[in-house]
């Protein structure tokens, strides 16, 4: 298992942005991991009236290659 937060922006490029994410992982082959898990991601910007503030969740799936 993996998770993962961070947040960021404070005014430089966007006021706020934070994220979590977690995931499940498993080993397929030798070098072959497949990965599933869960993504929420804020964001919180404005630039002289154009702005946007909303927030994306949903699963996510993943393929990792070791060489």
């Amino acid at each position: 298992m993996i998770g993962y937060a961070d947040i960021g922006g404070f005014g430089a490029g966007s006021d706020l942005t934070a994220q979590l994410l977690a995931t499940v992982n498993w080993q397929a082959r030798e070098r072959l991991f497949l990965s599933v898990g869960y993504r929420h991601l804020h964001v919180d910007y404005d630039d002289g009236g154009a702005g946007f503030d909303g927030s994306f969740s949903g699963p996510i799936l993943g393929l990792s290659l070791q060489f």
